[in-house]
């Protein structure tokens, strides 16, 4: 880590105790990064982590739909998931490279194959290839829908990340309410919708901090304006805009195989798992100390 990097962290480190003390509300975070190599990373993947071949599975949406999903799994029998949701004219593929990375911290993932979709990275779009034409964006939400309630019926997911690409980085806002979602990444959100606006949507997003990855350009465009619709979550993490020079369009920022700058994307993604991961109380030898589950 350079120095500069130091001297600005703890720059800010002050100017946010100085804002807490005086009882004012805490800043946002737009975080930009032109540095050559990749930031620190918040933590190096778990070990004894040992990462099982993705399975497929299928749901219901509520109209009836069947819905096709990857589930990527570990032995370290998560109670986290993380609900992948693809940008469009895509499929689960788009996080081939991701969900692996995923599991390989000691999470779930669950890639979706939803109903707007097609056929990106050289694979189907097997829910997609169920309906006879093309599927608007919003048609994707009862997909979306019925993934979370899949992992509800699970019953041992504690914790429900989302991370939605392009339109669906948007549509996941509507569903912000939901009492599963601990978190939200939203990779390259955007207005998509012509009647409604996300920005609105962004209103809503007021129960947990959400990571926001952008490239440096849609960081000045409505990724932006969503980000500042969102009111101050609780708690002293904010939400937080991130861009580095290098950045793409939607998830695959955070694919090496894709992104040349996908490990400060990377690690932008694990400093916020890390940042979602409950601490907690724990008594030994007559005293205590916290710790992670």
């Amino acid at each position: 880590m350079s120095v500069y990097t130091v001297l600005v962290r703890f720059i800010l480190s002050l100017a946010l105790l100085g804002c807490l003390l005086a009882g004012c509300e805490k800043p946002k975070t737009v975080v930009q990064s032109d540095e050559g190599g990749p930031q620190e990373a918040a933590r190096p993947t778990r070990r004894g982590v040992e990462v099982r071949p993705a399975r497929e599975v299928t749901f219901a949406a509520s109209d009836g739909s069947k819905v096709f999903a990857d589930l990527y799994t570990s032995n370290a029998d998560s109670r986290w998931l993380v609900v992948l949701f693809h940008q469009a004219d895509s499929n689960a593929s788009e996080y081939a490279s991701i969900a692996p990375r995923i599991a390989a911290l000691g999470l779930d993932a669950l890639a979706v194959d939803l109903r707007s979709g097609g056929r990106l990275w050289e694979a189907d779009n097997r829910t997609a290839a169920t309906y006879e034409s093309p599927q608007a964006y919003e048609a994707s939400l009862p997909d979306m829908e019925a993934a979370l309630d899949w992992a509800a019926a699970q019953g041992k997911y504690s914790r429900v990340v989302v991370w939605g690409s392009s339109y669906t980085a948007s549509l996941a806002l509507k569903l912000v309410a939901r009492p599963e979602i601990a978190g939200m990444i939203l990779s390259s959100p955007g207005e998509y919708f012509p009647n409604e606006s996300v920005a609105e949507w962004a209103k809503a997003a007021d129960r947990f901090p959400i990571l926001i990855t952008a490239s440096p350009e849609e960081a000045e465009d409505d990724e932006r304006a969503i980000f500042e619709a969102m009111p101050t979550p609780p708690g002293p993490a904010p939400h937080r805009l991130v861009h580095h020079e290098g950045g793409i369009h939607g998830a695959s920022t955070a694919d090496p195989d894709r992104c040349e700058a996908a490990d400060r994307y990377w690690s932008d993604v694990r400093g916020y798992f890390e940042l979602l991961r409950p601490r907690r109380p724990v008594e030994f030898q007559g005293a205590t100390r916290t710790t992670t589950d």
